[in-house]
């Protein structure tokens, strides 16, 4: 790549033969992804980053200029350590009429780095409001991150840190179902790199959240009661933040059923699932409940007792 370079330099003396390959290598900056690239890309896209932005000058020549010059000119962000902050506030204020025109203009194709870089600049904007104008733009950020995944998991490190730090910090259901969906249980082990990303006290917010939508979930659609008795419901939300963990022994009627809560609700429960055996009616389920040094259990079906085991017993 540097003998590449090397050979590009000698147009310079000549500034539209020089241009034309100028506009190749500005191509291929904006399209290819260092991110996922062995070092050696890395490398040598930061190098053609830097050749580009100390040549843009050179692009210049006599008479009329071609409208991507003037453009990249006007935009020299774009070969800036941070062009997706650059422009982060004035797209989060749905200001996008001038970046569109300079995206034209250059030709940033919809598969570019850029653009995943752009919506972390409009989180990482987001960011520096206060609360009530953060959670404002919350929802649209995670349609966003949900439109490019390679954003996914900054953007959502930097969503939750900032959500922990409100003030006020009540359940967000968008955040927490987005969130683990994207990165599982906060509480299981084999979760635990993607969770690393926030500090405990996020990572704790979420899974105590989680714990009390398993807890809603279970009694008014996995147990026999249903929404008609929330007695146990309401019980149980009292203690969620005690409880270390849960499994969920599914009889065949939750565990085959193919209706879109049943299936939602599975996938919350992934890593925690269970077949429930010789339980009677394929009706019944039950909730465990692992909390300190002991075991209880819940059990859909009406009439089946709520049991509690010492785990030094079992």
């Amino acid at each position: 790549f540097p003998k590449l370079l090397g050979g590009v330099e000698a147009y310079l003396p000549n500034p539209r033969a020089f241009r034309r390959c100028y506009r190749g290598l500005l191509h291929a900056y904006f399209g290819y992804d260092s991110e996922t690239a062995r070092f050696a890309g890395k490398e040598n896209w930061k190098q053609l980053r830097t050749y580009l932005h100390d040549r843009v000058t050179n692009t210049v020549a006599s008479g009329l200029q071609p409208a991507w010059v003037d453009e990249l000119q006007a935009n020299l962000q774009l070969l800036g350590n941070d062009p997706g902050g650059f422009y982060g506030q004035t797209l989060l204020r749905g200001r996008s009429d001038k970046f569109e025109q300079t995206r034209a203009a250059l030709d940033i194709h919809g598969s570019s780095w850029l653009i995943w870089q752009l919506i972390l600049g409009q989180i990482e904007s987001a960011t520096r409001e206060d609360d009530g104008t953060f959670l404002q733009y919350l929802p649209h950020l995670l349609d966003r991150l949900a439109e490019h995944p390679l954003a996914v998991n900054a953007g959502i490190a930097r969503l939750l840190t900032r959500y922990r730090a409100c003030k006020t910090v009540a359940i967000h259901p968008g955040l927490r179902d987005f969130t683990v969906a994207q990165w599982g249980n906060p509480w299981l082990s084999m979760n635990r790199a993607k969770w690393s990303l926030v500090g405990d006290d996020a990572r704790s917010m979420v899974a105590d959240w989680l714990k009390l939508d398993l807890i809603q979930r279970f009694f008014s659609l996995l147990a026999a009661d249903g929404t008609n008795d929330t007695r146990r419901i309401r019980f149980w939300e009292r203690y969620h933040d005690s409880i270390d963990d849960m499994y969920f022994a599914l009889g065949s009627t939750a565990r085959w059923h193919r209706g879109a809560d049943f299936q939602n609700i599975r996938k919350k429960m992934a890593g925690r699932l269970l077949n429930l055996h010789n339980a009677g009616t394929p009706n019944n389920n039950a909730f465990i409940m692992c909390i300190g040094n002991f075991v209880v259990v819940e059990f859909g079906v009406k009439g089946n007792a709520c049991f509690i085991f010492s785990r030094d017993r079992l």
